[in-house]
Protein backbone atom coordinates (compact mmCIF):
# COMPACT_ATOMS: atom_id res chain seq x y z
CA UNK A 1 0.00 0.00 0.00
CA UNK A 2 2.75 2.44 0.92
CA UNK A 3 4.55 1.76 -2.37
CA UNK A 4 1.42 2.72 -4.33
CA UNK A 5 0.88 5.88 -2.29
CA UNK A 6 4.55 6.82 -2.64
CA UNK A 7 4.24 6.43 -6.42
CA UNK A 8 1.54 9.11 -6.46
CA UNK A 9 -1.78 7.28 -6.26
CA UNK A 10 -3.06 9.62 -3.57
CA UNK A 11 -5.22 8.77 -0.56
CA UNK A 12 -5.91 5.05 -0.87
CA UNK A 13 -8.42 5.01 1.97
CA UNK A 14 -10.90 6.71 -0.38
CA UNK A 15 -9.92 5.02 -3.65
CA UNK A 16 -12.24 2.53 -5.30
CA UNK A 17 -11.20 -0.53 -7.29
CA UNK A 18 -12.12 1.00 -10.66
CA UNK A 19 -10.04 4.12 -10.02
CA UNK A 20 -7.11 2.07 -8.77
CA UNK A 21 -7.30 -0.19 -11.80
CA UNK A 22 -7.08 2.83 -14.12
CA UNK A 23 -4.18 4.24 -12.11
CA UNK A 24 -2.32 0.89 -12.13
CA UNK A 25 -2.84 0.55 -15.89
CA UNK A 26 -1.09 3.90 -16.32
CA UNK A 27 1.66 2.90 -13.84
CA UNK A 28 2.45 -0.64 -14.96
CA UNK A 29 5.85 -0.60 -13.24
CA UNK A 30 4.14 -0.19 -9.87
CA UNK A 31 1.53 -2.83 -10.74
CA UNK A 32 4.24 -5.33 -11.63
CA UNK A 33 6.10 -4.56 -8.41
CA UNK A 34 3.08 -5.24 -6.22
CA UNK A 35 1.77 -8.27 -8.14
CA UNK A 36 3.68 -10.87 -6.12
CA UNK A 37 2.88 -9.11 -2.84
CA UNK A 38 -0.80 -9.09 -3.71
CA UNK A 39 -0.77 -12.72 -4.73
CA UNK A 40 0.56 -13.63 -1.28
CA UNK A 41 -1.82 -11.27 0.52
CA UNK A 42 -5.07 -12.29 -1.22
CA UNK A 43 -7.58 -13.41 1.35
CA UNK A 44 -11.12 -14.63 0.93
CA UNK A 45 -12.70 -12.65 3.78
CA UNK A 46 -14.88 -9.69 2.92
CA UNK A 47 -13.24 -7.30 5.37
CA UNK A 48 -9.86 -7.64 3.62
CA UNK A 49 -11.40 -7.15 0.18
CA UNK A 50 -12.89 -3.86 1.40
CA UNK A 51 -9.63 -2.64 2.94
CA UNK A 52 -7.30 -0.29 1.06
CA UNK A 53 -4.82 -3.16 0.59
CA UNK A 54 -7.57 -5.43 -0.69
CA UNK A 55 -8.86 -2.85 -3.17
CA UNK A 56 -5.32 -2.26 -4.48
CA UNK A 57 -4.76 -5.99 -4.97
CA UNK A 58 -8.12 -6.55 -6.64
CA UNK A 59 -7.42 -3.62 -8.98
CA UNK A 60 -3.94 -4.97 -9.72
CA UNK A 61 -5.38 -8.39 -10.54
CA UNK A 62 -8.15 -6.90 -12.70
CA UNK A 63 -5.58 -4.77 -14.54
CA UNK A 64 -3.94 -8.02 -15.63
CA UNK A 65 -0.56 -7.85 -13.93
CA UNK A 66 -0.94 -10.97 -11.77
CA UNK A 67 0.32 -14.23 -13.18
Amino acid sequence: MQQVEDAGAGDLSRADVAGLQIWLTKHSDVARNIASQCKEAMKADTAWKNSAEGRICIAEKDAGYSN
